[in-house]
């Protein structure tokens, strides 16, 4: 992605980073919430549902939001300033019902950032949303790595969740006021917009799509927010520890959203999803078998780097040529309510029956997805993906296109 108009692109990456950054850091604190109000794994799950459940309904008006105005910036610097309110409110609260509804305040504006981020800087750069998911995936990834080690190191030097939430407060409030204060490109709202969410509700060609993000959200809560339970409550872990690997995991997140896009140049998309569903299978089952040692730190890496290219490519077949900000806001839909359910699902699987079977859970979730993907894949004109090069005249940058080849 070239940087066409510079510090506002850097900027509104930052604004996207924030996102990520707070679901890598929710993960592992969730545990630690529940356990200071003398809470089980349960309810723990019920603080995760509670990040999610409330964007069901607002990601259809972000998306609204996304194509319909202007000067849309103007919307990511609200959402900022309401994610430091809710995080600084996270850090005074002594109630847990008011922590459930902070958490979820806090994932209502990390998303509504994300989803109005990303219609920024396709904007901003001319790039179509398809072709821009994949670099946008690593930006993502990116943030996440920073809110998992700025977690871990509060957590190496015994500061309390509240403490977490406080400083983080603090920080994106100083980042919501200077992103008011960068110039931006002026843009225009998008046309047809109302057709175009319309549509993503009607049509039935893409509920394959939808149900599959929906499977994949819930697996991937799993794997990387509820592996921190795993780790703590199954192998003994402190989390500390847990916190390193979280990291670490998010880290090989990163690398492997670098290595998709560098796979999306040579090979088919469908053999490319293929990799990455083997590795991340094997690495789950890897972790479910292994109680401890090296080899299960290689399957966590093998997990971040699996879970790499599931979202990226997904997300651009599912959006297809075609899709814009408001598809997008419905895809999210269902992915926010795949985390919710699943979130639940997985609390109460592992007060009852322990962690191990989360990982399982996990796991079959994960081939599901898989099989399902390669017919997503499938549908969008052969499945298969090239990289040319393309340029627009109101904003002569260049762009990824996303065409066919067979698979």
């Amino acid at each position: 992605m070239k940087f066409k108009n510079g510090l506002s692109v850097v900027m509104t990456c930052a604004a996207v980073c924030v996102f990520a950054a707070s679901q890598s850091i929710v993960a592992p604190l969730a545990l630690l919430i529940g356990k200071d109000f003398g809470h089980g794994i349960a309810w723990s799950g019920l603080l995760f549902a509670a990040y999610y459940i409330l964007n069901i309904v607002v990601c259809p008006f972000a998306g609204r939001l996304v194509s319909g105005l202007g000067q849309r910036h103007h919307a990511v610097s609200v959402g900022l300033f309401l994610f430091a309110g809710a995080s600084l409110l996270l850090g005074w609260v002594d109630r847990f019902p008011l922590v459930c509804l902070c958490l979820a305040a806090l994932g209502v504006a990390a998303v509504f950032v994300l989803l109005v981020s990303i219609g920024c800087l396709c904007l901003f750069t001319g790039r179509t949303y398809t072709s821009a998911i994949p670099e946008i995936a690593i930006v993502m990834a990116i943030g996440s790595v920073l809110g998992a080690v700025y977690c871990g190191i509060m957590l190496f030097h015994d500061r309390s969740w509240k403490d977490i939430f406080f400083w983080l407060g603090v920080a994106m409030a100083v980042f919501a006021l200077f992103y008011t204060l960068v110039p931006f490109p002026v843009t225009e709202p998008e046309t047809g917009w109302q057709s175009e969410l319309g549509s993503a509700f009607r049509l039935r060609r893409m509920y394959s799509s939808y149900f599959t993000l929906f499977l994949y959200a819930g697996a991937g809560v799993i794997a990387t927010g509820w592996m921190a339970g795993y780790m703590m409550h199954t192998l003994g872990y402190t989390p500390v520890i847990v916190g390193i690997a979280d990291s670490l995991l998010w880290g090989c997140v990163a690398v492997g959203r670098v290595l998709c896009v560098y796979f999306l140049k040579r090979f088919p998309v469908g053999s490319v999803a293929s990799a990455f569903s083997v590795l991340l299978v094997c690495s789950l089952c890897l972790c479910a078998a292994v109680p401890d040692g090296k080899l299960f730190w290689f399957a966590v890496f093998g997990v971040g780097l699996g879970i790499a290219g599931i979202w990226p490519l997904l997300t651009s077949a599912a959006l297809d040529e075609e899709g814009g900000g408001a598809t997008l806001s419905v895809m999210l839909l269902w992915e926010c309510a795949g985390s919710a359910v699943f979130s639940l699902l997985a609390g109460l699987l592992g007060s009852q029956l322990g962690m191990r079977i989360v990982l399982v859970l996990s796991i079959c979730l994960f081939v599901m997805v898989a099989f399902l993907m390669q017919g997503v894949l499938a549908s969008k004109r052969g499945g298969g993906v090239r990289m040319r090069r393309i340029s627009r005249p109101a904003l002569p940058e260049d762009e990824i296109d996303m065409d066919d080849e067979a698979s």
